[in-house]
Formats: structure tokens, sequence, C-alpha cells
């Protein structure tokens, strides 16, 4: 009976080791399969990401993206570029005998119009110098000359307008409005045209 039980005792033992190894070997096969298919999984995961190895990396990143969003966005501006008429215009003044400086008073005539041409850089100025004819032809298109000239430098200067964009005339006593001889009617003939032209300009028209 001893040797029976002996022998059925030693049975189940070896049952037993048999079981658990091949419950072991069947675990292991598993695992690897279970690693090679997370292998491959986060090879094709690693694929399609970008990977930071540190947080300065991670940081250039985000900054260069916020800079590249930014420039995106501001390249194109909220505003249209049109084209408009502006009409003539003119202003004259005037000058006393032999004089070619500029009063305030004429400054301020002239203040308009080099506004027009500093808020406008596609408009331009004619600036015509006249004289009396109290002198002789030489002398007279000489002072309507400087008189022209007084005008343009104290709206270039003063105004900051290319001097490309302003064009001088003189001629003297060529134009006489009077021929009379009174100061007062000589005096309209001491004078200075200033003609900024009708002229197609661009404007900027922003968008609501």
């Amino acid at each position: 009976m001893r040797a029976f039980n002996y022998l059925f005792t030693s049975s189940i033992i070896l049952i037993s080791c048999v079981f658990l190894f091949a419950c072991t070997t069947t675990g292991e096969q598993k695992s690897d399969s279970v690693t090679g298919r997370s292998q491959g999984n986060t090879e094709n995961t690693t694929s399609s990401l970008n990977i930071y190895t540190s947080s300065n990396e991670l940081n250039t990143s985000r900054n260069s993206a916020v800079v590249t969003d930014s420039i995106t966005y501001t390249a194109t501006p909220d505003a249209s570029i049109l084209l408009a008429q502006l009409p003539e215009q003119k202003e004259v003044i005037y000058f006393d005998n032999m004089n070619y400086e500029l009063s305030v008073k004429n400054q301020q005539l002239l203040d308009p119009i080099a506004l027009r041409l500093k808020l406008h850089p596609d408009s331009y100025l004619i600036v015509i110098g006249h004289s009396d004819d109290a002198d002789s032809k030489e002398e007279n298109l000489v002072l309507s000359f400087e008189r022209a000239f007084s005008v343009a430098i104290y709206i270039s200067s003063v105004f900051g307008i290319e001097e490309e964009r302003i064009q001088i005339i003189a001629l003297g006593d060529d134009e006489l409005i009077s021929n009379g001889n009174s100061e007062q009617e000589r005096r309209l003939n001491r004078r200075v045209e200033v003609i900024s032209p009708k002229a197609i300009v661009r404007t900027l028209n922003t968008k609501d």
C-alpha cells in the first residue's frame, strides 16, 4: 500500500513539472511575439513623429512654429492699393521789388501744396518765376529764377520733397500781367506760380 501511494505521488509531481515547463515555454514564445510586434509598431510610430532629445530643442521648434505662423499671417496686409485722380492745385505768391525772399505769409500759402506732395509721392510740382520789366532782360530773368528757386528750396527742405519732383521755370518779364506803372500793378508781375498738376496717384484703402 505504501508503495502504491509513493508511485501515485511521484506521478503527480512529474506531471506537474511537465505542465509547468510547457507553460513556461509557451509564455516565453508569446512574450517574444508581443515584443516583436511592439518593436515593429514603435518603429512605424517613430517614423511619423518628431523626436526631441531635449527641452531646448522642443522649445526651439515651438518658437520656430510660432515665427512661421506669424510670417504667414502678417504677409498679407489688410489693405488694397487704389488709383485716385488729384485735381490741379495752384497758388500764386507775390514779392516786393527786387526781392526773392519768402515772407511768412508766402510760406503759409505754400504749405498746403507741399503737404499734398508729401502725402502723394506720385505727384509733382511746377514752379514758374516772373518779374516786372523794371530792369534788363537778363537781370529780370535771373530775379525770376531766384524767386522760383526760393520756393523750391523751401518745399524741398522743410517738407522733405525730392528735388527731382520739382520743376523750375524762369520766364523773366516775358509774361506780364499788367503794363501799368503803379506799385500795385507792377507787383502783380513780381510773382511765382506754384502748380501741382492733375495726376493719377496711388492710395491705400483699408478694408473694414
